[in-house]
């Protein structure tokens, strides 16, 4: 379950730098000792990370907000577009019907002996 809240290990790896934290304190610090330097890198990338991560995590969330939105929209422009597509194909049947019903009447006249 644990890596479900933490899937890219963030947790663990801040705790594992604080680890190796306390064990660098423990240790005094020697001229050209690179165990410190290294702690200390690995803190400071762990907290642009962690950073960059919640950046990233506020992005993914307005882009969620905004792709809802744009599908609400898009559905209000489609009901719309069918409101008007069914006004037009309720307003072409009669005088459809009317020229339809003349054409056929101008050929009975034209046929009468």
């Amino acid at each position: 379950m644990a890596i479900l809240k933490d899937p890219l290990g963030l947790k663990a790896l801040k705790a594992a730098v604080a680890a190796l934290g306390e064990e660098a304190g423990r240790q005094p610090a020697a001229p050209g000792d690179s165990w410190h330097e290294l702690v200390s890198r690995l803190d400071a990338a762990h907290e642009v990370f962690a950073l960059k991560m919640d950046l990233l995590r506020d992005r993914y969330g307005l882009l969620k907000q905004s792709s809802a939105q744009l599908a609400d929209e898009l559905a209000w422009l489609r009901d719309q577009l069918d409101d008007l597509a069914s006004a037009e194909t309720v307003a072409q049947e009669p005088s459809t019907a009317a020229k339809t019903e003349r054409r056929y009447t101008d050929r009975w006249k034209g046929r009468r002996p």
